[in-house]
């Protein structure tokens, strides 16, 4: 059995059911794929998308998109929002039969809806403030083959590095996504999958 190391970019696309296997080209090599990235907002190397625009539209069309609707007069109480986070870090998915090779998107989304408070928390104090404004950005998450997050990225990258990423990385350490084996080719397992989901943030 080979077990690779390091993230596995795919591709998710809704309505698929369990995602796609990995090429047969890059199957054949049981090396560690190489962890450097493409600068945040532009497209890796053979991607079409190369604007942070296009890649919310590329993803979009896929299905991959949340729309946050938010109330820019509301206030969210913190201590109850980290009371119902913790709720919901309670609760597990219990897979019936046998746990899917690789997560299914659908599912991945019903995660991030399920908590879309927190993200509403996060955007409204270090982004939209009571403004009423529009914001897209792209969640770059990996998740580890317990269900776990293992990391969290954001583009475009100042908010990454602002608060609204560090606002990110603590909540969401709490999710939980169903488990899967990462079995991507017979006897090759990954140990994790990143994978991306635009945000469209609006106030209502």
């Amino acid at each position: 059995m080979i077990r690779r190391r390091g993230a596995l970019a795919l591709a998710l696309v809704l309505g698929l059911g369990l995602a796609g296997r990995v090429p047969a080209a890059d199957r054949k090599t049981p090396e560690t794929p190489t962890t450097k990235s493409a600068p945040r907002g532009t497209a890796k190397p053979g991607a079409a998308a190369t604007t942070l625009a296009e890649r919310i539209a590329a993803l979009e069309a896929r299905g991959l998109l949340v729309e946050v609707r938010y109330d820019p007069k509301e206030v969210i109480d913190e201590v109850e929002l980290e009371m119902a986070a913790q709720s919901l870090g309670e609760l597990t998915t219990v897979s019936k039969g046998r746990k899917p090779a690789l997560p299914d998107p659908g599912k991945v989304v019903k995660v991030v809806n399920r908590h879309i408070r927190e993200v509403t928390f996060c955007y409204k104090k270090h982004i939209g403030g009571e403004v009423d404004m529009e914001e897209e950005l792209i969640l770059e998450f990996t998740i580890q083959t317990n269900g776990r997050l293992r990391e969290i990225l954001v583009d475009p990258e100042d908010f990454h590095e602002g608060p609204f990423g560090t606002c990110m990385a603590r909540w969401t350490k709490k999710w939980r996504f169903p488990k899967f084996t990462g079995e991507v080719d017979e006897g090759v397992f990954q140990d994790n999958v990143s994978l991306a989901l635009p945000l469209r943030f609006a106030p209502r």
